[in-house]
């Protein structure tokens, strides 16, 4: 899905807030790892998150999320 918007690409601090209930971080980063969303955080700590994650999201289509790599078996 491409298209051109006014919108910025990432939510804002009041955007979080309206969309996991949460003001805190931590806990924004709780609510949305829970709800199956791939959290980013910059430098000063603060929840990254694309509009893109959340329409997609909200369309119902699945998180693609990066494999943990199993570090115990490597020698």
């Amino acid at each position: 899905m491409n298209f051109v918007s006014d919108k910025p690409a990432f939510l804002g601090s009041d955007d979080l807030k309206v969309l996991t209930g949460y003001s805190r971080p931590s806990s924004q980063e709780g609510w949305l790892k829970a709800h199956g969303f791939n959290v980013a955080k910059n430098g000063v700590g603060r929840v990254v998150l694309t509009w893109e994650a959340v329409i997609q999201w909200q369309l119902g289509s699945r998180i693609k999320s990066t494999p943990t790599p199993e570090w115990s078996n490597i020698r």
